[in-house]
């Protein structure tokens, strides 16, 4: 379960970084594939 919830936070400041360079189109698509791969329909993103 560690190892789960430290990859989601890896990819929660990668999506960050990509967003804050304002590099939008490449963090949406990002989320988008992160989605069809999980099948999620939700990405849950945590600023501090």
């Amino acid at each position: 379960m560690a190892d789960r919830s430290l990859a989601v936070t890896e990819n929660n400041w990668h999506v960050y970084e990509l967003y804050r360079s304002r590099q939008y189109d490449a963090c949406m698509a990002y989320i988008d594939a992160h989605i069809e791969r999980v099948g999620r329909t939700y990405y849950p993103i945590y600023v501090r």
